[in-house]
């Protein structure tokens, strides 16, 4: 898990800007006879402050969850134990999760955001709250033409309102070709390489609502609000800023009907969280 996460930190532009080389990491090599691998116990912080049920209703959208007669250890990969208030559990990842690539924001199939193709869901799965999430926000209109060429071929006005279209891009299909596409692989990173293979923009960002591909009206959380990043999109994902021609911010619509101006230098992380339903957590400032 430390290599995994290790190739997380690699994939991350933020981490990336910093300088730091995270493309080699030192291990060492231990015989099976040599080595004892000891039980990995978590105690899980907050359960007061959100609750044991609102706790075990967030873990049944990513767990298939079995109540033990009995304290045991996980039996299989992808187990968890947990106790919690003096009952034993058994979490298994759901296949769903498990399928998800990293940047597995594939509008065809479930997320934890409110919209997705397939059937709808209810206010009761919104578990973080109808004022901690978001429904709807803004996105910049097209220029109903395409651009061919790198991104210095754009002017500003034209970055604000053309994804890029990434080249080289298949789609994650999970472990052993079993799952449909959860994701571009590879994994979009957004760093200038990945930027400096764009030679395709896109014009029709808002261009059909009857169209409901996420890169034509939908946008996601990977980015900050206006973020000077472009837009980038594969097979018809990808990270989608929420946009407006305001200054500083978008216009946010919650699910409590209530509309919010969200500055620009939100934290990333309220921001992201404001975009799951049931993700619990806790949000600063907006």
């Amino acid at each position: 898990h430390r290599t995994t996460t290790t190739a997380m930190l690699y994939q991350d532009p933020e981490i990336r800007k910093t300088g730091f080389d995270l493309s080699h990491l030192f291990s060492a090599w231990f015989a099976s006879d040599q080595l004892d691998i000891l039980d990995y116990n978590r105690v899980l912080e907050g359960v007061k402050k959100i609750g044991s049920a609102r706790l075990m209703a967030q873990l049944s959208q990513l767990f298939d969850i079995e109540i033990l007669e009995k304290q045991r250890k996980p039996r299989q990969k992808h187990e968890l134990v947990m106790c919690l208030d003096k009952e034993w559990y058994a979490l298994r990842w759901r296949d769903y999760v498990l399928q998800q690539a990293p940047n597995g924001y594939d509008t065809r199939f479930p997320s934890d955001g409110m919209f997705y193709y397939g059937p709808g869901l209810k206010f009761g799965d919104i578990t973080d709250g109808t004022s901690n999430t978001m429904f709807l926000s803004q996105t910049l209109l097209g220029t109903n033409a395409n651009v061919t060429g790198p991104m210095s071929a754009l002017s500003a006005g034209q970055l604000k309102r053309m994804p890029g279209s990434l080249p080289g891009r298949g789609l994650y299909t999970g472990p052993g070709g079993t799952a449909p596409g959860y994701g571009a692989n590879p994994v979009i990173v957004g760093d200038a390489a990945d930027i400096g293979t764009i030679t395709s923009w896109r014009g029709n960002r808002g261009g059909s609502w009857i169209w409901g591909n996420a890169t034509a009206n939908g946008f996601t959380a990977a980015l900050p609000p206006n973020s000077p990043t472009p837009d980038l999109t594969a097979h018809g994902m990808g990270w989608l800023s929420a946009r407006s021609n305001f200054a500083g911010g978008v216009i946010v619509c919650l699910g409590d009907g209530s509309v919010r101006f969200v500055r620009n230098s939100i934290d990333i992380n309220t921001w992201q969280g404001l975009a799951t339903r049931a993700g619990g957590e806790v949000l600063g400032d907006f």
